[in-house]
């Protein structure tokens, strides 16, 4: 019952982390 709600919780990470990532990349320009 809760594997696949951390599942979609990382999901969320990894998806802040490369929108983070993206946002620091055009600062960086």
């Amino acid at each position: 019952y809760a594997m696949p709600y951390t599942r979609d919780l990382n999901d969320i990470g990894r998806v802040n982390y490369l929108n983070g990532y993206l946002e620091y990349l055009l600062r960086a320009v």
